[in-house]
């Protein structure tokens, strides 16, 4: 694991002349240093508010899709329940034809009964 530690050097002349300079670049590495940081910080937190939205996003979609299922079950048994309408008129009118063709071939129902 590398070190995390942040070290810092400071070298004095015996006339410290230097030690100014040195400061000054010190300052400003560690400026540079601080503004890193806070783009980094900020990089993260925009990086977390997006992937918020993405999970809004990701439940929206699986709660559209959820809705869309339902729908689409309700729409089968629909369909279902019609068909088994459609069989049962068919069912009635074979009935009505069937009985038509016994009244043309027999003569009426009354006297087919009597008849039997």
């Amino acid at each position: 694991m590398p070190d995390r530690d942040l070290r810092l050097g400071l070298r004095l002349t015996a006339d410290g002349k230097g030690f100014v300079g040195e400061v000054r670049v010190a300052r400003r590495e560690l400026d540079r240093l601080t503004g890193s940081e806070k783009r980094t910080s900020d990089a993260a937190r925009d990086a977390s508010r997006s992937q918020r939205d993405l999970g809004r996003s990701t439940r929206s979609a699986g709660d559209a899709a959820a809705r869309a299922e339902k729908q689409t079950k309700g729409f089968g048994a629909a369909l279902l329940s019609v068909h088994g309408r459609a069989i049962s008129y068919g069912l009635a009118l074979t009935g009505i034809g069937s009985a038509g063709f016994a009244v043309q071939r027999f003569g009426p129902i009354d006297i087919v009964m009597l008849a039997l």
